[in-house]
């Protein structure tokens, strides 16, 4: 009786220790689970079928391992949906004859849809910029590699709203915006997109006024300039020596054929 009693709460003790400590892993798409637990008799033998689940997904399979009195499975599975699924594994101790069942949550890989790059002038607003995903309840960080363009974060999560972009130099700046989207503690690829900003342009015909005035206006700052870089024979620039007033009002003589502008 003594040794039927032992046997009995030893299977028992078996069913219990799997039934706790093995019931659920959660992993992201593509990122290998462990999973191990501990014979009831010494030099146990455990076999598991191949995974199943109710929803695609690839990778896992079926295994036996021989008189190791310890089970120790890690594989790697892949979950094209676009919501968690759950993959199960059928688990036998063939010695005490006990079996469970071992489910893993995989969460799917959060992706990021493509955004189109802007260009824009001094001065003008950027267009809003909505971020979207295929997995429902993503969050989307980004960083910005330039803030003079006029958005200041350098990094930040959610949808960037339209701002005036700046430019205070003479030739074209922009900046690169990387986005990274995460699910459900899983991250996914990152994308970019650009925003590029042009300096101010001002077009004059031949002989007419040419007027600019800048609008970051600074109380008692003095401004000056150079003669301007001209290509085409253009004349009638010049510099300033300083002074409180940032307006520039001169006229340039083009010698080449204006098609834009009448006589």
């Amino acid at each position: 009786m003594r040794k039927v009693y032992i046997l009995i709460v030893l299977l028992l003790s078996a069913f219990i220790s799997h039934a706790q400590y093995a019931p659920t892993r959660t992993v992201c798409s593509g990122v290998s689970f462990n999973y191990s637990d501990n014979a009831i008799f010494p030099g146990g033998k455990f076999t598991w079928l191949a995974p199943t689940s109710g929803s695609a997904f690839t990778g896992g399979s079926a295994n036996t391992i021989v008189a190791n009195a310890t089970v120790s499975i890690s594989q790697t599975l892949r979950n094209p949906n676009n919501i968690p699924i759950i993959v199960s594994y059928t688990v036998t101790e063939i010695t005490s004859n006990t079996t469970f069942t071992l489910a893993i949550t995989v969460n799917p890989t959060p992706t990021v849809a493509s955004v189109t790059s802007q260009e824009v002038l001094n001065g003008t607003n950027t267009s809003a910029i909505l971020f979207g995903g295929t997995v429902a309840g993503s969050t989307f960080a980004w960083t910005n590699s330039n803030v003079s363009i006029g958005f200041g974060p350098g990094t930040g999560s959610g949808n960037i709203p339209s701002f005036a972009a700046t430019n205070s130099s003479l030739n074209q700046i922009s900046s690169t915006f990387t986005v990274t989207p995460t699910a459900n503690l899983c991250t996914g690829n990152s994308t970019s997109f650009t925003i590029r900003v042009d300096p101010t342009k001002i077009n004059s015909c031949s002989g007419t006024n040419l007027n600019y005035t800048n609008s970051n206006v600074f109380a008692s700052a003095n401004y000056t300039w150079g003669v301007p870089v001209v290509t085409g024979g253009l004349t009638g620039g010049s510099a300033s020596v300083g002074g409180t007033n940032p307006a520039i009002s001169q006229t340039l003589l083009n010698p080449t054929n204006c098609n834009l502008c009448s006589n």
